[in-house]
């Protein structure tokens, strides 16, 4: 069965093809940029997870054993809910069904204001996840429609990066400290309404992606490669990152100095993906994986090894594996190119990496229970099959004429 487009967290996945618009046009500079914007406030939740978690913890409105499932019900929620676009969404509505998926994105979150336990919290987290996939499915259908949409992965990367730091340092900074968690649902239902607007910025409709006829396409087992290697990445990250305020406050933050780290660490993640905006295009995707995955898990051991008090260690630390991390990102879908020039491998990238981000703090919390740590060690253990998976990947160059 050929597969529909899929989007992403962080990412943009695209096929290496020019499809025009209702209009005989391929999606302009502003069609673009627009649903790059609203794939930004779609995926947001990503970056802010440890100060939101943080405070419901402290307001005793989520439950340390609760935080992998509260993670993985929004998340998983946005997996399926790319699916669900991918199979219901009409190319000739995609407008309309943006509008529709950003109103009820802003409903669910205003509701999360007066849920009463943290399972109706949750609850109300994997509806609200289900809009965000339908939102990142469509922002992600104009932008493989564009001219040339390989440079914008790196650029969605980029973008997120920074709307995630400015989220965080906001909240954590201005609105948590006096309005708690409250103030989390309350911007990011306002994120939804921009969402809304931005929306009358995208076509109306869509032109099928080539490919999607009788023939279909056939997967063969070198294809999952890539898909294993982006899911246990993004797993990695998110199994410990879900926990990084328990993580910091072991070592010795203060919950306000951990909020702060965050922030910080999402601005030294810009860093990972400036590089890999002037990289993506010319380094050999295969090695890059491998490197960057085994730089993950020796980075991990040495965030494990790390004894209470040391402040400074821990968070240099966790900007360099901020930075591996969010570098490494854009390679997973020119690795999944290199294995499949058809792009059709590419456009399930998306969903492994989301995949990825909702099992990862789940899992994790399979081991956590009193003690935040076995977090970090599952996320070693995920860098470490990642590492392995990585060893005899194609290395082939990928590079500008």
């Amino acid at each position: 069965m050929a597969l529909q487009q899929h989007g992403h967290q962080s990412c943009l996945s695209s096929t290496e093809v020019t499809i025009v618009s209702a209009n005989d046009l391929v999606p302009t500079r502003t069609n673009v940029l627009s649903a790059l914007a609203i794939a930004c406030a779609s995926v947001l939740i990503g970056g802010i997870y440890p100060v939101f978690i943080g405070a419901l913890l402290s307001e005793g409105r989520l439950s340390l054993d609760k935080v992998g499932l509260f993670v993985m019900t929004e998340l998983l929620a946005l997996v399926v809910g790319i699916f669900i676009a991918s199979l219901y969404v009409r190319l000739n509505r995609v407008r309309t069904a943006s509008i529709l998926a950003s109103l009820a994105g802003l409903l669910t979150n205003l509701l999360c204001l007066t849920a009463p336990t943290e399972l109706s919290i949750i609850a109300l987290r994997g509806a609200t996840g289900l809009s965000e996939g339908i939102l990142v499915w469509i922002a992600t259908a104009v932008v493989v429609r564009a001219s040339n949409p390989t440079p914008y992965f790196a650029v969605s990367v980029f973008l997120q990066l920074l709307s995630q730091a400015a989220a965080a340092a906001a909240l954590s900074v201005f609105t948590i400290p006096v309005y708690g968690s409250q103030s989390v649902f309350v911007a990011l239902a306002a994120l939804c309404g921009l969402s809304m607007l931005l929306s009358l910025l995208i076509p109306q409709a869509l032109e099928s992606l080539p490919g999607n006829g009788s023939h279909g396409f056939i997967w063969r087992p070198q294809h999952f490669k890539p898909l294993a290697i982006a899911f246990l990445q993004v797993a990695a990250i998110s199994a410990f990152w879900a926990y990084l305020e328990p993580l910091g406050e072991s070592v010795g933050y203060d919950a306000q100095g951990i909020r702060s780290l965050v922030s910080a660490t999402l601005l030294v993640g810009v860093v990972g993906a400036s590089l890999s905006m002037i990289t993506v295009q010319r380094f050999r995707p295969g090695i890059t994986v491998f490197v960057a995955s085994l730089g993950m898990m020796i980075i991990g051991t040495a965030m494990f090894a790390t004894h209470a008090g040391d402040l400074y260690r821990f968070a240099v630390l966790l900007c360099a594996y901020q930075i591996t991390c969010i570098f490494i990102v854009p390679f997973q879908s020119t690795l999944a190119i290199d294995v499949d020039r058809t792009g059709r491998v590419a456009t399930v990238i998306p969903m492994a990496q989301l995949f990825g981000q909702a099992m990862g703090p789940f899992i994790a919390s399979l081991a956590v229970h009193s003690d935040p740590a076995p977090a970090l060690l599952t996320a070693i253990i995920m860098a470490a099959i990642a590492t392995l998976l990585s060893v005899r990947l194609p290395r082939r160059v990928l590079v500008k004429a």
